[in-house]
């Protein structure tokens, strides 16, 4: 499909630029640490310069780009030490989207979670972006069930962020079996419309989380020091 097609009136041609850059990063087309060439970008959406800079702007001050001197725009390279910061940020921003989506929740809202667990339970170890793309999808509904807007914007933010360590440390599906069962705990309480179980569930389910991602990065961390001694040796 044309991307000319998707620019409408309802956003800036920057605005819609943007997203589009921000997709990439999420699917993998954009790399941690590839160049955007602006003169790509303007042929693609058959534009001039400026709305392709103000997508530069907008992304820039996300942190999902940067400028480098020698190199021109880029997407950042992905520092290992980030990761865990982000996991912090995004753990307090799960709690507050739970408490606040669970008054709201309704029946569609249930089914839909529902049915993205039950995707994400079927795990693939041949294609773990679909899993992980289903996993952003789980919490980014519970985000916009609560219809607080920042909370949304800042999750995504986060979320879009995380890929580009997904490409270094892929889902694994070890914890998949206990995802399934976090996420059904925390659909539960929003089913209950119970705002302080849901926020406890989500707490729990990030705990348990953020012990495996510790894990996967030591891993990951002894990995690269057994390859350096290899290259000595």
């Amino acid at each position: 499909m044309d991307e000319k097609i998707m620019l409408n009136s309802t956003d800036t041609t920057g605005n819609m630029i943007a997203q589009e850059i921000r997709k990439g990063i999420s699917e993998g087309r954009y790399k941690t640490g590839e160049k955007i060439k602006e003169a790509d970008l303007c042929q693609r959406f058959g534009v001039s310069r400026t709305p392709v800079r103000e997508a530069f702007r907008l992304l820039q001050n996300e942190g999902l780009l940067v400028h480098n001197p020698q190199r021109g725009v880029q997407v950042p390279e992905f520092r290992l030490e980030e990761l865990m910061n982000l996991q912090q940020m995004r753990t307090t921003l799960e709690c507050l989207s739970a408490r606040n989506a669970a008054p709201l929740a309704n029946e569609e809202n249930i089914w839909r979670l529902r049915e993205l667990n039950r995707q994400i339970s079927e795990f693939d170890e041949n294609n773990t972006h679909k899993t992980d793309a289903l996993d952003r999808e789980f919490h980014l509904t519970i985000a916009r069930i609560g219809s607080n807007p920042y909370v949304t914007d800042f999750l995504q933010n986060i979320l879009t962020r995380y890929e580009l360590s997904t490409y270094v440390i892929p889902f694994q599906g070890s914890r998949i079996p206990y995802t399934y069962k976090e996420h059904e705990d925390v659909i539960t309480a929003l089913e209950l419309n119970d705002a302080e179980l849901a926020e406890k569930y989500m707490s729990i389910h990030f705990h348990y989380s953020t012990l495996s991602l510790s894990k996967k990065l030591a891993r990951y961390m002894e990995e690269i020091k057994q390859k350096k001694r290899k290259k000595r040796n």
